[in-house]
């Protein structure tokens, strides 16, 4: 699976280089694409067309999640933060369905909100604490988002595409990271990790579900989906 891969990957680099490089790599839409490929093949084409605008419309709600999480930890540890930007990321998500099912007004409203959100998140303190971390850190970590991966590919299948779409952006490798990040190294990493994921990274997420929304209008059969995805 790629999510646990990108979790893995996204953990060496930040340890290495710091958190804002680990989060621009957790920035790329590669825990999006086996969740929206699955659904594509399962549930067929014109399913995965109305999930694209439910992607659109959940980075909305991942905007959401990163200014939620960035405000509450200045108040309070990992989990009151997560429970809170876990919320936002539904509550937005929902409210962006009131836009209708355009993906050009979708695209549009995502790139802004992602806009807004990387001018919100406030800059991390200079100097970061350092920890060592323990030996079963990498696994755990790994086992925690490909399970909470397959939940919410199981879950997004009995939904609509719409809703499908949605879920399948919850943003499940920042989820586990960050909150590792945070409990491990302080709220100032946890911070780095979030601006390094959405100055660069969220947006092409955008992109990806716009061109993926294609797919209906060009007749593609399901064996070429994974053509059209993000590689």
């Amino acid at each position: 699976m790629l999510a646990p891969l990108l979790v893995a990957a996204a953990t060496l680099v930040a340890r290495k280089w710091g958190s804002s490089v680990g989060g621009l790599l957790l920035g790329l839409p590669l825990t999006t694409r086996p969740i929206f490929l699955f659904l594509a093949v399962d549930q067929g084409l014109h399913f995965a067309a109305v999930a694209g605008v439910g992607i659109l419309f959940g980075l909305i709600g991942l905007a959401a999640f990163a200014v939620a999480y960035a405000a509450a930890s200045s108040r309070t540890g990992w989990v009151a933060s997560l429970a809170s930007a876990t919320a936002a990321f539904f509550a937005f998500s929902a409210f962006a369905r009131r836009l209708g099912s355009d993906v050009v007004i979708a695209g549009l409203a995502a790139w802004l909100v992602l806009v807004l959100a990387a001018s919100l998140i406030g800059r991390p303190e200079p100097g970061m604490d350092r920890a060592t971390p323990p030996w079963w850190d990498l696994s755990v970590r790994m086992l925690a988002v490909a399970a909470l991966t397959l939940a919410i590919t199981a879950a997004a299948a009995r939904l609509g595409p719409m809703l499908s779409g949605i879920l399948g952006t919850y943003p499940t490798a920042i989820t586990v990271v960050l909150t590792f990040t945070h409990a491990q190294l302080g709220r100032n990493a946890a911070l780095a990790m979030l601006r390094g994921t959405f100055c660069r990274g969220s947006p092409s997420r955008a992109a990806s579900s716009q061109s993926v929304f294609r797919l209906r209008r060009s007749g593609f059969p399901r064996q070429s989906v994974s053509a059209c995805l993000p590689p």
